[in-house]
């Protein structure tokens, strides 16, 4: 049964522009012009060691702070075989992060890079700038030159070009730890890392060089073991040289756009449950969609749907309906979490930080970030550990994904526009050519609201599942 809940249309156009901004800096592809790389980064033991480690990390990650210890030890057990390179790769979601690696890249322009790396990891919770002129204070820094680098824009886009780097190569969670290409995710333990070092070790050896190349040899080392990017991480995070091109992951391939399919389907929502953007009495048009918070695809439909918010405001709703896929593993915690913080009317912000986030996800680290999304957000973080737990919330999903299996959901994102089924990342004027055939509907009907919605979907067709 529906029953209307307070949505105002300021909201939904707030939510839509959140949304699609997030959005845009997340899909927008890396360009070879963004790509004046640095001459060098910060680095510790020799240049020609057989072992070259790669740090992907940032100063306020929980788990990049673990991992310097162990680095540590393993680099004290083999002297002179490694050589560690640190690569800033400052996460959305921790807001000191990205100021941390400019400050310690410019610590780095006075040759205090591995100082200041150890000061700001001693303490992660105290990063501010106040920390940040303290520990400069504390390694002895030219004060004065280290305030003009934190404002200095070669600094600057040097962190974020390397991020860009590494994002374009599919590097996006931290720490990652690449050994001479061989990828480790998280804050191992030493004897993973023993291990991987061994090996590498062991290639390095069997691989060495002739011409006196070294370093080129240790970029075909690394595309051994991590073909189609690590030659490019060598290139350009080690000799400095843009691989050109340095693409972003190959982006999923859109489904063709679907035929004009006037079939209406009765997709039936609860307003006090589902979750609804923009809902209120004048609405003319719902918006029902099937979605998979770590489909690729759902991800690229966003700014299309809060383009669609933006441009019919309170005539238009959308109501999120869940439908995780099996083979993303992730999926389902997610899932939980946007209705975890839906309970606590902040889904709007979660969702956008989430979706600047979602491709950083592993097994090991999806809890962690999902509860520290949830504290940037703004939740109640006992609250939201709570209701992650509850069963009424796969209930929900569950449900969900009936309703979608009978309504012929088959795949991600699945919209309805008032009852008239859409499949894939179509283009937007692919959604508005139905949009406006819906609205011209019920604008002749003469009637909005839920009561519009029921009469315009009771006649519309079901699957029978079992």
């Amino acid at each position: 049964m529906l029953k209307s809940t307070l949505s105002s249309r300021p909201l939904a156009v707030a939510v839509s522009h959140l949304v699609a901004s997030a959005l845009t800096a997340l899909l927008v592809p890396l360009t070879a012009q963004a790509q004046a790389w640095p001459a060098d980064l910060p680095s510790l033991g020799p240049e020609r060691a057989p072992v070259t480690i790669v740090v992907a990390s940032e100063f306020q990650c929980p788990f990049c702070s673990r991992v310097v210890p162990t680095l540590r030890e393993l680099t004290a057990r083999h002297p002179g075989q490694i050589r560690l390179v640190f690569a800033n790769l400052p996460l959305p979601f921790h807001r000191h992060a990205q100021p941390a690696a400019v400050a310690a890249m410019a610590a780095h322009k006075q040759g205090k890079f591995w100082a200041y790396h150890d000061k700001l990891f001693a303490d992660p919770s105290a990063l501010g700038d106040a920390r940040y002129l303290e520990v400069a204070n504390d390694v002895g820094l030219d004060i004065s030159k280290f305030k003009r680098d934190l404002l200095n824009p070669v600094v600057q886009s040097q962190v974020t070009r390397v991020r860009q780097a590494l994002e374009s190569l599919g590097v996006r969670g931290t720490p990652s730890c690449f050994l001479n290409g061989s990828k480790l995710t998280g804050a191992q333990p030493i004897e993973a890392f023993e291990a991987a070092f061994t090996s590498a070790l062991v290639d390095a050896k069997a691989a060495a060089p002739t011409s006196g190349d070294a370093m080129h040899q240790l970029a075909a080392i690394w595309e051994h073991h991590a073909p189609g990017v690590g030659k490019a991480l060598v290139e350009t995070l080690l000799l400095a040289k843009p691989a050109l091109p340095l693409a972003t992951p190959a982006a999923p391939t859109p489904k063709p756009e679907p035929k004009d399919d006037p079939t209406v389907w009765r997709v039936d929502i609860n307003v006090g449950r589902d979750i609804v953007v923009g809902d209120n009495p004048l609405v003319k048009l719902t918006l029902v969609l099937f979605t998979d918070l770590q489909c690729p695809y759902c991800a690229r439909v966003q700014p299309s749907i809060a383009a669609l918010v933006a441009k019919h405001g309170s005539g238009l709703r959308v109501v999120y309906k869940h439908y995780p896929l099996p083979f993303h593993a992730q999926a389902m915690a997610m899932h939980r979490a946007v209705l975890a913080a839906h309970r606590q009317g902040k889904f709007a912000p979660y969702f956008m930080k989430l979706l600047a986030v979602y491709r950083t996800f592993t097994a090991d680290t999806v809890a962690a970030i999902l509860a520290e999304v949830a504290t940037s957000a703004g939740l109640d973080s006992e609250a939201f550990a709570s209701d992650l737990v509850d069963p009424a919330l796969d209930a929900q999903i569950a449900a969900d994904k009936a309703l979608g299996e009978s309504v012929g959901v088959s795949g991600t994102p699945t919209l309805f526009v008032n009852g008239r089924a859409i499949s894939g990342a179509v283009p937007l004027a692919a959604m508005q050519a139905v949009v406006d055939q819906e609205l011209a509907k019920a604008t002749a009907a003469g009637d909005v609201g839920d009561a519009y919605y029921l009469r315009a979907i009771a006649a519309g067709k079901r699957i029978a599942t079992e």
